[in-house]
Order: structure tokens, then sequence, then C-alpha cells
């Protein structure tokens, strides 16, 4: 159903547009300058207007959700990253033993590795070098270094995830966001306090809460009505997969043995 003004003889008119069946029918309302009529006018736009910013804010809340939801899948694939480094920290890599064969030439190592799948390479570089390959330390150093790099845009790349979930929770509602902030902060304190001190580990408690403050977003938005059906599933499966997510933070999150 909608309506619309018509201009008749130099007077205008509301109509209102119905279907019955398979047929469109116009229903002539009356004139604007019929008070009553003119105030159904009013009322008409005034709920067309609404539903249209309903429209854009659904489709606002679709593209941050969208957003924080690339933010958490980039964090994934570094933690995946600081993960393999965190191995390389725990394997006796440097200890020195004698050289046994022939050193590989740098160039040649490198060019043998990019043939290699990538979950091969670290497994044959950490080999390699325990063996004594001198050039493979070298790239392992390499890679030590480098992550030193990642760590620093994981903690940035965190702290903007956590401001993005934050803000589409609150709805710029000042003192809502300070509540929901003061209380991940304290569910950061206390994972903290129960994991290990390393990057790692201080990077997935902080993602622990964030994803558990993600959940409750989700959730939250999915028992919502929506206007369409799309909507209404696409938040059912966002609040389906954000648990998930949180489940897989909490099973990842390195635990301190006491």
């Amino acid at each position: 159903m909608s309506f619309e003004t018509r201009t008749i003889a130099g007077r205008k008119y509301l109509t209102k547009t119905i279907r019955e069946g398979s047929d469109i029918k116009k229903i002539h309302i009356g004139p604007l300058s019929n008070p009553a009529v003119a105030l159904t006018h009013r009322r008409m736009r005034l709920l067309a207007a609404e539903t249209q910013a309903a429209r854009e804010a659904a489709a606002q809340e679709i593209k941050m959700d969208r957003l924080i939801d690339r933010q958490f899948q980039l964090l994934h694939a570094f933690g995946a990253r600081l993960r393999s480094f965190r191995k390389l920290t725990t394997r006796n890599s440097n200890q020195r033993v004698p050289v046994l064969g022939i050193t590989p030439d740098l160039n040649q190592l490198k060019r043998e590795l990019d043939q290699l799948p990538k979950s091969r390479v670290l497994a044959r570089l950490v080999r390699e070098a325990n063996a004594g390959c001198v050039n493979s330390r070298k790239l392992l150093d390499e890679i030590r270094k480098r992550s030193c790099d990642l760590v620093d845009s994981v903690t940035d790349l965190v702290a903007l995830t956590k401001d993005s979930v934050l803000n589409t929770l609150s709805k710029d509602d000042y003192l809502l966001r300070t509540s929901f902030e003061q209380r991940v902060d304290r569910a950061i304190a206390q994972i903290k306090a129960g994991s290990l001190d390393e990057p790692l580990a201080v990077m997935t408690s902080e993602l622990v809460a964030i994803a558990w403050l993600d959940a409750v977003r989700c959730a939250a938005n999915a028992a919502m009505d929506h206007a369409t059906k799309s909507d209404a599933k696409y938040w059912e499966d966002r609040s389906d997969r954000a648990q998930r997510r949180f489940s897989r933070l909490v099973n990842q999150l390195p635990k301190r043995k006491d």
C-alpha cells in the first residue's frame, strides 16, 4: 500500500494504491484542502520517512558488522602467524651443532622454500636450522625480527576492533560506551591473570573479552524484530558465528601452569 498526490484541475488530491490479488487499484481519498486528508497525508509521509530511516540504520548496522567481522578475520590470520612464531621460541633452533654436509646457498634455499606448501615451510626451516644450516638460521632470525613488527600491528588492530565493537554496541551513547568499556577491561584483566605472560597470550586475552562482547552484540541484534526476513536471517547467522568465534578463542588461550 502506498499514498501519492495527484493534481486535477489545479487542485491536489490524495490517492491510495492497494493490491487485491493480482490487481492493483487506486482509491481516491480526497482533496488536500480537507484538513483530515491533509493530516492523513502528513502521517503517511512521516511513516515513510521513519521506515526509510530504519532501513538505512539497519543497512549501516550490517555494514559496520561486516567491518568488525573482517577485523576479527584479520586478527585470526595474524594470530595463526604469531602461533607459528611462538613455536620457534620453544625450539632449540639456535643450538650450536656441527654443520652437516654442504650449507645451501641462501637464494637457493629461498627458491626451495617457495616450492613448498606454506604449512611446511616453517617446519623445514626449523629442521634444517637444528641440523646446523647457517642460512636456515639466518632466515629464522629474520622471521623473529619481523614477528616483533607483527605484534605491534596486531596490537593496533586489536584496539581498533575493540573500539568498533564498543561504538556499534553503544550507538554513540557515551555513558553506555564507558560502562561496556569498563566491563571489557575488567574481563581482560581477569583473563590475563590466568594466562601466560607473553605477547600471544596477552593478545588472545584481549580478543576473548572483545569476542564475548561482540557475541552479546550479535545476540541482541538477532533477538530484535527486523523489517525483512533476510535481515533476521543475517543476524541469526552472525550470532551463531560470533559465539563460535568466542568459543574458539577461549580454547586457544594459553593457560598458566601453576
